[in-house]
């Protein structure tokens, strides 16, 4: 399944809502329950898109003031059947009443033996910090691994079948 930056985005920035430490004044515990069911539902739909699913998140903010706020990131998730973590700080500037966010210090953490192309692409990506295009990119190469395993388990039942004794149908 393949979408496009543009319908990334858009889906995005669809679903944005106020972060966990300005939450909306509720005055009442079905309010809450309501916003919590209504996030749960974004990170439920945002899972079933992208295809990676959350293990453990935790946020720290590390520096606020008037123009800047800079928070540290750690998240732990599966790509189908790739684990990966991340850490990277989130450099929110509000420079001429545009906010700019910008990824710094980013670290990712995944078990790629046998393709040491992606070790490389996971450098640049580390480089770069652009985390549109590590997941992205992810999202691809973990369900090429799916196909591939399926494919291989295919062939493997095959030769099994095929074996004397075994059980040709």
């Amino acid at each position: 399944m393949a979408y496009s930056d543009g319908e990334i985005m858009k889906t995005v920035k669809s679903l944005k809502r106020k972060s966990p430490e300005e939450p909306k004044q509720c005055d009442s515990f079905p309010a809450l329950k309501h916003q919590l069911d209504l996030l749960e539902s974004d990170l439920s739909f945002i899972m079933k898109f992208t295809g990676i699913c959350l293990t453990h998140y935790t946020r720290k903010l590390v520096k606020q003031n008037e123009t800047k706020t800079v928070q540290k990131y750690r998240l732990s998730e599966n790509c189908q059947s790739v684990p990966f973590q991340l850490e990277f700080q989130m450099v929110e500037q509000n420079q001429n009443n545009k906010n700019i966010s910008t990824v710094t210090g980013l670290s990712i953490i995944i078990e790629s033996e046998g393709y040491s192309d992606l070790s490389k692409f996971i450098s640049r990506v580390e480089e770069s910090g652009n985390l549109l295009l590590f997941f992205k990119s992810l999202s691809c190469f973990s369900e090429w691994c799916g196909h591939q395993k399926r494919t291989l388990a295919h062939f493997k039942k095959l030769s099994i079948q095929k074996q004397p004794g075994g059980n040709l149908s």
